[in-house]
């Protein structure tokens, strides 16, 4: 080696050496170069967190905090821990502790503070009782804040519970306006604006069943005998939709009344234009006298009771039966494409476009009732005498399938 390279060679490894000896003196003063531009040098924070049990994993923003000094343990940061070096922002902090309940919050990091994040106590990873009480469906609110249960609506933000004391007994059909501002319960209306209730026997002129909302919140479609109705609750202005048919169900589905009849043993699905009341469906049907059409997903949910099938259907296709899910109590649509059900004792997903079912549990006891967390983070179901919410996250297979194929749940 000339002696030119040895110099050069010196006075790179004298750069470097300054280099690095500014980044530690600087990171051990509390300071940090920006990630945006202008780039500037800037007073950081840290996070103490401390968790009782320990050995939490850390998660800000969602990426796992490794730990590159940890080169022969798991290589990622455990509580208790200081997390250092933070630029002031807002940052989302997960902790996860395997066998309990994960804790989530939005904490502040402000140049040169210490934000010390403790007193949480992990709670064992196990189903929380919500209630005791018997069974009874579920019924959550389009925006996923409220939830009917046994004649009681309860607030998910809040946990306040409303007691619904104008029905005499357990109510059998409930649906919620497409704004989440009224409840139909049997044949109430209740307003949770101005907290009033309208006895719709009392209102309208003809014998009401089958009672269901319109694509609003002030009109609802019912049956009377041998014909389905519009009723507008403002006005109190009624119209005959269909006629003289025996009508199983119906549904408004994107503009269309969409029903099932029955004659003489021969089971049709239609479809009625609501703009100019002609027919532009029709599909013939498995004979059942049970059948349902429940709302939800961007397909059309034909349940039939007896049998417990349910078929879902893409109407207007050359192949309208997407797919067909025997021995179905209960269902609920986690998104457009993926579909959450149960058994007696199973609760199963489908995802229609992988046309792939994953199995997330088996229950001890005969499943009554369904429905999806507005967090996405877990599912409600009842039994015969209690009313549950497990963890999403114990289900790990679950976790893994959707993570792999990048998609959301909403």
């Amino acid at each position: 080696m000339t002696l030119k390279q040895r110099k050069i060679l010196f006075y790179v490894f004298c750069g470097l050496f300054i280099v690095i000896f500014f980044i530690a003196v600087t990171y051990a003063s509390g300071y940090k170069v920006s990630t945006l531009w202008p780039f500037k040098m800037e007073k950081t924070g840290m996070f103490i967190i401390k968790t009782k049990p320990e050995g939490a994993k850390i998660y800000i923003d969602g990426k796992l905090k490794k730990n590159i000094l940890n080169i022969f343990g798991e290589g990622y940061t455990k509580t208790p821990a200081k997390i250092k070096g933070l630029l002031p922002d807002e940052y989302n902090i997960t902790l996860e502790l395997d066998g309990y309940w994960s804790w989530e919050k939005k904490m502040e990091i402000k140049p040169g503070q210490s934000n010390i994040i403790d007193n949480i106590f992990f709670r064992k990873d196990i189903p929380i009782k919500i209630s005791d009480y018997q069974e009874g469906q579920i019924k959550y609110s389009p925006n996923k804040k409220y939830c009917f249960n046994l004649n009681q609506l309860i607030n998910l933000k809040t946990d306040e519970v409303l007691k619904f004391e104008f029905l005499s007994q357990e109510a059998k059909n409930v649906s919620w306006s497409s704004d989440s501002k009224k409840i139909l319960i049997d044949n109430f209306v209740y307003n949770l604006e101005n907290k009033k209730e309208t006895n719709l026997k009392a209102t309208a002129q003809n014998s009401l069943s089958n009672i269901k909302w319109a694509n609003n919140s002030y009109s609802i479609y019912y049956q009377d005998g041998n014909s389905i109705h519009l009723f507008n609750l403002d006005s109190g202005q009624d119209k005959v939709i269909a006629q003289g048919e025996k009508y199983l169900d119906y549904e408004v589905f994107n503009d269309n009344l969409v029903y099932i009849s029955e004659i003489n043993r021969n089971t049709k699905l239609k479809s009625l234009n609501l703009s100019n009341n002609l027919i532009n469906y029709e599909m013939e049907m498995p004979f059942s006298p049970g059948y349902t059409l429940v709302e939800g997903g961007q397909y059309l949910n034909v349940l039939d009771t007896k049998y417990n099938i349910l078929y879902i259907i893409e109407l207007y296709s050359q192949s309208p039966v997407k797919e067909v899910l025997t021995n179905v109590q209960n269902f609920y649509w986690i998104n457009q494409d993926n579909l959450l059900y149960n058994t007696n004792f199973e609760i199963w997903t489908l995802d229609l476009n992988l046309r792939k079912k994953d199995l997330l549990t088996r229950i001890g006891k005969p499943i009554t009732s369904l429905a999806w967390h507005y967090s996405n983070k877990y599912l409600i179901y009842s039994t015969a005498k209690i009313f549950l919410t497990p963890k999403l996250n114990m289900w790990y297979k679950y976790i893994r399938s959707y993570r792999q194929s990048k998609k959301k749940l909403y």
